[in-house]
């Protein structure tokens, strides 16, 4: 199989709609109202809480904050509480 760049290319906001589509279909079909969003620090699980709120509301997410110790980059900083206080998003921490 040949790659080529031009296949890597994509539309950002129709993948986006795309996935959030997909969300609320799901969502719809197993006939739940909200989601609980593991958040592990990195951005696989930032997007998807992203995607989530996009697709149900911020009050029909809920993000748990879970980073896993001595996987999460030690640099990396702990998003600040008063972030998370102005998020549009509920959120937990579970550590």
């Amino acid at each position: 199989m040949n790659l080529s760049l031009d296949q890597l290319k994509i539309d950002p906001a129709k993948t986006s709609q795309k996935l959030e589509n997909f969300i609320k279909s799901g969502m719809e079909d197993l006939h739940r109202s909200g989601a609980v969003v593991g958040l592990s620090g990195g951005i696989d699980s930032s997007l998807a809480l992203s995607l989530a709120v996009a697709a149900l509301g911020a009050d029909k997410v809920l993000g748990l904050i879970m980073p896993e110790r001595g996987i999460v980059n030690r640099t990396a900083k702990p998003m600040p509480s008063s972030m998370l206080e102005s998020s549009a998003w509920q959120w937990e921490k579970s550590i």
